[in-house]
């Protein structure tokens, strides 16, 4: 796989972890009370955060030219 490739599947990845972070919220709460008494909610959490840590770990050297060629689509559809 490609660099450019390979990063834009990591970072798929991980907004796909981002999103379920959100689900996870919208089912519970967003209360630090809730979240720091409920060990399952931190855990869901927790697992998506550790998924990140690792995808993040995946990314290759070229992700400059990624963000320069997410900001030329960005730019492209203003």
């Amino acid at each position: 796989m490609k660099p450019l490739n390979k990063n834009i599947s990591v970072l798929e990845h991980i907004v796909i972890y981002c999103q379920q972070i959100e689900q996870t919220v919208d089912r519970f709460g967003n209360s630090a009370e809730t979240f720091q008494s409920d060990p399952i909610y931190r855990n869901a959490a927790a697992l998506c955060i550790l998924q990140i840590g690792e995808l993040v770990g995946k990314l290759t050297d070229e992700i400059p030219q990624l963000k320069a060629y997410c900001e030329q689509i960005i730019a492209a559809e203003q």
